[in-house]
């Protein structure tokens, strides 16, 4: 006799989303790029100024900021084509 997978072992199917919602991420995705460059642009800006605490604390922003972005992109929110945007 086979033996049964109970609740808490089984595998779930990911959830697909909608051509919206994809939509949605996309956005979100280009705005973060954007937002990307305009901080590493104020970096330099800053280097240039030689704001040392300036640029610690815009280095610690731009981190947190790419940390939780490539979160996003690595999950299960963008699939096939739509990473690659």
């Amino acid at each position: 006799m086979p033996a049964t997978q109970n609740a808490t072992t089984r595998k779930t199917a990911p959830r697909t989303m909608t051509r919206h919602q994809k939509q949605d991420a996309i956005t979100l995705l280009t705005e973060d790029h954007n937002k990307a460059k305009k901080m590493f642009r104020d970096y330099g800006k800053l280097c240039k100024k030689d704001d040392t605490e300036g640029k610690e604390a815009l280095a610690r922003q731009i981190c947190g900021a790419l940390t939780v972005h490539s979160q996003l992109e690595r999950g299960d929110i963008l699939s096939g084509g739509a990473r690659s945007h």
